[in-house]
């Protein structure tokens, strides 16, 4: 059975931190994409606990703040078969007695390490999970919903031989997958590593600089990518004012400028500006963005996403309550009616009536904000997070 590992302080434990390699395959830069938080989060957080860190990386991609005490950053070129120059530089960069620590989109892409280096060497971090084929019909026949309909299927994995692998997944929907291939062990913990002070801003002074007025907002922040639910939420919130006319919210969205909406949905875009309803973000500080929200919504058609969904987790660093759908595992993150709402994907219907019950009652809204960032620092910051990675690299070093 997949175990949750009791956190404790960064340098606990018997055995003294070592050195490892964490390497993630990723076909361009990830510092705006939530696999660039989980990498650099961890190098720092096992940094501050002594531990030798290298990383491998896309080219291109910037090391932040934070990583100077990286012995070595080793690139690997991008693209679409990024991949061959990813296994060459794994061969070419991993030392031998060092840990391996692959941050890897979903199950089936252990496969890259095994090539690399061997079946029995390192450990994973699976940071998606898998899919059925049935995700075209739920995200349409677009290029990224067949891209990952293909590469997330589970039939990869069963190919595989999992017996000497020992893995790490957010939640317990992704250890149900794992554990289904007799891997040596999984671990479970939700949480990222964002330090617990990672919001430093109130709600109102949020706003002051947003340069926002006081009328209640729903705040969507990312791509408009289809696995996003973007659509959806543009039909909830027409259909939340067009029924209550007595409404004054607006709808913010802070936009990465990736993907686009189909026409219709533009023109929804449109009437909400024409309406004075809509709030434009481009590429912001979600810190900043997240705490001027009142609620944040995140329609997820499917559990396609990155587990946790970065952005719910940082709107409760922020202190705001999370609307979003019961898909994949991401249940097991939002408590609702304490934390946020979780209502069917797809359902209009649901959405609009759950984002007018937080916005019809601020002071209740804000509580739940209030609940979900107190959930935050105990359990899903980052360091209880990198505790449980020290603790499970520990475990490998001694095997």
């Amino acid at each position: 059975m997949p175990t949750t590992p009791t956190p404790n302080s960064l340098s606990s434990g018997a055995t003294a931190p070592g050195q490892v390699l964490i390497s993630a395959f990723f076909p361009f830069d990830i510092n705006l994409e939530g696999v660039g938080t989980l990498v650099f989060g961890m190098a720092r957080g096992l940094l501050a606990a002594g531990w030798r860190v290298r990383l491998l990386l896309p080219a291109g991609t910037r090391v932040p703040a934070g990583c100077e005490g990286v012995d070595a950053v080793h690139t690997y070129s991008g693209g679409v078969t990024g991949w061959l120059a990813y296994l060459r530089a794994l061969r070419r960069h991993a030392q031998p007695g060092e840990t391996v620590l692959w941050v890897e989109n979903n199950p089936n892409m252990a496969l890259l390490g095994s090539l690399a280096l061997g079946a029995g060497r390192g450990c994973w971090y699976f940071y998606t999970p898998l899919q059925p084929a049935s995700l075209v019909a739920t995200l349409g026949w677009r290029l990224q919903a067949v891209a990952h309909a293909l590469t997330k299927n589970a039939l990869w994995s069963r190919l595989q031989n999992w017996r000497q692998r020992r893995c790490m997944v957010a939640t317990q929907h992704q250890a149900r997958q794992v554990e289904r291939f007799h891997p040596a062990a999984v671990q479970v913990h939700p949480g990222v590593p964002l330090p617990v002070d990672w919001c430093r801003v109130s709600r109102d002074e949020a706003r002051r600089r947003l340069g926002w007025d006081d009328r209640p907002v729903a705040g969507y922040l990312g791509h408009f990518a289809p696995a996003k639910g973007v659509p959806l939420l543009l039909r909830a919130f027409a259909r939340l004012l067009a029924e209550d006319a007595t409404s004054n919210s607006v709808l913010a969205l802070a936009h990465s400028g990736r993907g686009r909406l189909a026409a219709a949905d533009d023109a929804r875009l449109e009437a909400l500006r024409g309406a004075g309803r809509l709030r434009e973000v481009g590429v912001t500080d979600p810190a900043l963005f997240l705490a001027a929200c009142d609620c944040v919504i995140l329609p997820y058609p499917s559990g396609s996403i990155h587990h946790p969904p970065l952005v719910l987790i940082e709107a409760y660093a922020a202190a705001t309550a999370v609307v979003t759908t019961d898909v994949g595992g991401i249940a097991e993150l939002v408590v609702p009616g304490e934390t946020g709402a979780l209502v069917p994907p797809g359902d209009e219907d649901a959405l609009a009536a759950a984002i007018r019950c937080l916005l019809a009652d601020l002071p209740a809204c804000h509580a739940q904000g209030r609940r979900g960032h107190a959930l935050f620092q105990t359990r899903l910051s980052q360091t209880p997070f990198c505790a449980a990675v020290a603790e499970f690299l520990r475990q490998e070093e001694r095997r």
